[in-house]
């Protein structure tokens, strides 16, 4: 279906936009630092374990609040109306990796590197059965010792985050690619009622693609608009910055009512086929 209604944020002054997007785009690397670095504090005040271990644990024990609150509303309800707006504004693990020098992804590895996500969701699981039954460990949700755990497993995080943000010159690889809250994000974020869309033919006439660099997690956002569809992909973690760059101010967030779930990335093959194109495309002018 079409989006009913549509966020816009002005096309009557190209200045006032140009100024607006330059704001906002400063804006949420703030907000995603002082959100998630607050969250994480909060979460270790409280002494509450708010990592997929704790979510087991929390459902193992029966229990209502801690990590399995805060799994039901920010990775299950929220993302049916915001999309995955917790892993570009709020998340933690990407509040210290974005800090990292690598902004521009260069391209994804593909499809099934992203599988290795599903492994470690898996790994998750099997490892607090293997305490719960095995060892009659039931410390992992709430108290002293989950807050411990909580810790523990934030700096393997963002450990192996910073490796791979290293290795793959990439500040989200780790989000593509290791992320077991992905797993759930990809299944709620595809009901999102709020998506990025676009003219069709504006983006079919932009000579730059400006937005296929600049996305953080190589989706081909002209792919999609192009084909007269919002962005469709479930790896959008409506950052904006696709549309702070799109020099046509064409790009928008909408609401509608459309699913998603089909991810067209930029891999190695894409990219290179993208860049000659763009080369041959400025020679011509």
């Amino acid at each position: 279906m079409a989006p009913s209604s549509t966020l816009r944020y002005g096309k009557q002054d190209s200045h006032t936009v140009t100024v607006f997007k330059k704001w906002l785009l400063k804006l949420r690397c703030l907000v995603l630092f002082i959100v998630g670095m607050g969250l994480f504090a909060l979460s270790l005040w409280l002494a509450r374990n708010a990592t997929l271990e704790g979510l087991w644990f929390g459902l193992l024990g029966g229990l209502s609040i801690g990590p399995v609150t805060h799994y039901l509303l920010a990775k299950a309800l929220i993302p049916l109306g915001f999309g995955r707006v917790w892993c570009g504004w709020a998340c933690w693990t990407a509040a210290l990796l974005d800090q990292l020098p690598y902004r521009q992804s260069p391209y994804h590895l593909g499809v099934g590197w992203a599988r290795l996500r599903y492994a470690v969701f898996f790994l998750s699981l099997g490892l607090v059965l293997l305490l719960w039954f095995g060892r009659g460990y039931r410390a992992g949700a709430v108290g002293q010792g989950a807050a411990y755990w909580f810790v523990a497993g934030n700096l393997l995080y963002w450990s192996v985050g910073v490796v791979l943000a290293i290795v793959l010159e990439d500040n989200r690889a780790f989000c593509k690619y290791v992320c077991p809250n992905a797993v759930i994000f990809k299944e709620t974020a595809r009901f999102s009622l709020l998506k990025v869309s676009g003219d069709a033919r504006a983006c079919l006439e932009c000579p730059s693609q400006a937005c296929l660099p600049v996305c953080p997690m190589d989706i081909r956002i002209p792919d999609y608009i192009k084909g007269g569809k919002r962005v469709l992909s479930t790896e959008c973690i409506q950052c904006q910055v696709c549309i702070c760059t799109c020099p046509l101010n064409t790009l928008e967030l909408s609401a509608g009512l459309d699913l998603g779930g089909k991810d067209l990335v930029q891999t190695r093959e894409f990219v290179t086929g993208w860049r000659k194109w763009l080369r041959e495309h400025r020679k011509s002018r």
